[in-house]
């Protein structure tokens, strides 16, 4: 009741737990001694199996039943988006695919909303690239467009209101930005568009494809390379792919390289917020096959020894997070259908536990419902000390 009274003074959702609200109320966090104090407490108002929950943790797993059938498309595959949030957390991954929980819908502009005109707007810059000349042009090409994007019903409303205008000036100088750098980037290579927004699946094993859609894929020679556009800040790491949350790109670079030689699984940093350069940062980002031709066929302008400004790569340098040889990356990728096909089986097995990944718990939205919060042992999982 008092977590119910407060929600209005400082909870962000009302807990439909009792221990996840206590730890609203708590702070955040539930410390040893106030582990101890909430015990006492809860014992002594008749909360024998909550205060229980406080101190330790419950040994069972949460199963359900019908896992494949909940999680799984009608064709028995299972996107690589959902198993990222699987691996992120089962409990997590259920309530929102599964129950399809979603918030309350706001009127303000969603980071979504931001993501997506930018993603049209590259979707298009892809077949108008033979016919730009210059990075001028593309970067007029791309203010142009977004000028359209916000004259169509879909993105009308948020140009609307004097926060409107300033969003809208922001979007078309982003959008003018990211065209101009992915000219730049297009016009300094040997890789060559092969489509967009095309949809990729591979089979891992017991019936089961997993895969979905691919913003860019490019070409050169044999070489095949996949693209996704970024939005929002760009994180990848050995650990993160390692534990499945990281899983998408290889997976896809896997899939679409089929009989190729697979060259990077790379992020396009497709904004201007979150560069310490005004007009953006706009080198991929992610991992690599770092051999001399993929470097120099993905940067004809750079010298032996020097690092390109377009992949995070040296031209016969030294090694950068990421970068592998090229027998080294063909093995790589292959572990993500190995992931995929193990958390497609914990999926439909029914696992639902709460088990979230480090950092997963920070910004949760089903943290009131999960329990995750009680027992001193519920730490989040975490893999350290891989590298590659």
């Amino acid at each position: 009741q008092k977590a119910l009274a407060l929600s209005q003074k400082g909870l962000p959702y009302y807990c439909s737990e009792l221990v996840p609200a206590l730890k609203m109320l708590a702070g955040g966090t539930l410390r040893p001694e106030v582990n101890s104090a909430l015990y006492a407490v809860l014992e002594s108002r008749g909360h024998g199996a909550e205060a229980d929950g406080v101190l330790k943790r419950e040994e069972e797993f949460k199963h359900i039943s019908g896992g494949r059938r909940l999680f799984s498309s009608k064709t028995g595959s299972v996107s690589a988006t959902l198993l990222e949030q699987y691996f992120s957390c089962p409990y997590k991954n259920f309530a929102a695919q599964g129950l399809k929980l979603n918030e309350r819908p706001e009127g303000s502009v969603q980071p979504r909303e931001t993501g997506n005109l930018i993603h049209e707007v590259l979707k298009e810059l892809a077949s108008a690239i033979p016919s730009i000349g210059s990075e001028d042009e593309a970067r007029s090409w791309g203010a142009e467009q977004a000028e359209k994007l916000f004259a169509s019903p879909d993105y009308s409303q948020l140009a609307e209101g004097v926060s409107g205008k300033y969003f809208k000036s922001r979007l078309c100088a982003e959008a003018a930005a990211v065209s101009a750098g992915v000219y730049r980037q297009l016009a300094a290579s040997n890789f060559k568009i092969r489509g967009v927004e095309r949809w990729y699946y591979m089979p891992v094993g017991d019936g089961v494809s997993a895969g979905g859609k691919v913003d860019r894929i490019d070409e050169c020679e044999d070489m095949v390379r996949v693209i996704d556009y970024k939005t929002g800040k760009i994180s990848y790491t050995a650990e993160e792919y390692y534990a499945g949350i990281k899983l998408q790109l290889p997976l896809y670079l896997l899939a679409a390289s089929k009989g190729k030689r697979p060259a990077g699984a790379y992020y396009f940093p497709a904004n201007i917020e979150f560069s310490d350069k005004p007009s953006g940062d706009f080198t991929l980002k992610g991992f690599m096959d770092c051999g001399a031709d993929v470097v120099h066929n993905s940067d004809t302008t750079i010298s032996d020894k020097q690092r390109s400004a377009f992949v995070d790569a040296y031209l016969n340098g030294r090694k950068l997070t990421g970068n592998l040889t090229e027998e080294d990356f063909a093995y790589f990728i292959e572990y993500s259908a190995l992931i995929a096909r193990r958390g497609a089986a914990e999926m439909f097995g029914g696992n639902i536990s709460p088990s979230p990944y480090v950092g997963a718990c920070e910004y949760c939205r089903m943290g009131g419902m999960c329990g995750f919060a009680a027992g001193l042992e519920n730490t989040p999982r975490c893999v350290e000390g891989v590298t590659c």
